[in-house]
């Protein structure tokens, strides 16, 4: 008699799931120390879980509700970083993708007021522009790596 035989997967680790919800945490008490452009950055850099802040507060500056924005992005957060685990995704390629999106979406904050001055008068400090890019570059890396795991598994 003919029996298949698979390997067990190796359990998952809980790298991402950990990961991504500090990320998002650090990124939420920053943005509300810089919120940049009377909150607005902090709005993008917040994005999963600012629609809290306008659903129950109303139209009530989202970094004010930073702890709402927080509350409601964290689970989607976590789930994105259990797919990240789910799929293996290794952490150095997390981080350069990270590295990329972060310095484009810098490049995209500054270069969109016409130059480096007005882009910082604008949104109230460099740190402003930053904190925002970095919360981008978060997005984006994970959204790559979700990309890049998904196609890895399916041609496997």
């Amino acid at each position: 008699m003919t029996e298949i035989v698979t390997l067990p997967k190796p359990p998952t680790r809980p790298l991402f799931t950990r990961l991504l919800p500090a990320v998002f945490t650090i990124g939420c008490l920053l943005g509300t120390l810089w919120p940049g452009h009377s909150g607005q950055l902090f709005g993008i850099g917040a994005v999963v879980g600012v629609w809290a802040s306008f659903v129950f507060v109303g139209d009530a500056d989202p970094s004010a509700t930073w702890w709402l924005c927080w509350l409601a992005g964290l689970p989607f957060v976590w789930w994105l970083g259990r797919l990240l685990d789910r799929l293996r995704i290794e952490l150095p390629v997390w981080l350069l993708a990270f590295v990329a999106v972060a310095a484009v979406a810098a490049y995209a904050l500054v270069d969109h007021e016409g130059d480096f001055g007005a882009a910082t008068d604008r949104h109230g400090s460099l740190l402003a522009l930053l904190v925002c890019a970095l919360q981008l570059g978060g997005y984006g890396a994970t959204l790559l790596s979700l990309a890049f795991g998904a196609g890895r598994e399916s041609r496997a």
